[in-house]
């Protein structure tokens, strides 16, 4: 069964005051996979929230995303980082 809860990346960003910033995070479906009950590491289709906050308690409503495809067994050479991009805010026209 798939954990409840999994970090799969995250990045500190230092502000100034009223300074905003975004943050973007590449996602690799790799990253949503564990171990099923045959012991292998697996991807399975399905529905999946991310979100973003502070903590794990403390987090904006989540981004709902499907995983489309067969379940799959996840080798050797699966994804394990999740690259970030910290760029200025867009401002408001």
């Amino acid at each position: 069964m798939r954990p409840l809860k999994v970090l799969i990346g995250f990045a500190k960003v230092d502000l100034e005051a009223r300074e905003s910033k975004r943050v973007t995070f590449t996602v690799h479906a790799d990253r949503t996979s564990f171990t099923g009950v045959d012991h292998r590491r697996i991807v399975e289709p399905g529905q999946i929230l991310l979100a973003a906050g502070t903590s794990s308690e403390d987090r904006l409503d989540p981004l709902a995303v499907e995983i489309t495809g067969a379940r799959r067994v996840v080798g050797e050479g699966r994804v394990l980082t999740t690259p970030v991009a910290v760029t200025p805010a867009p401002t408001a026209p």
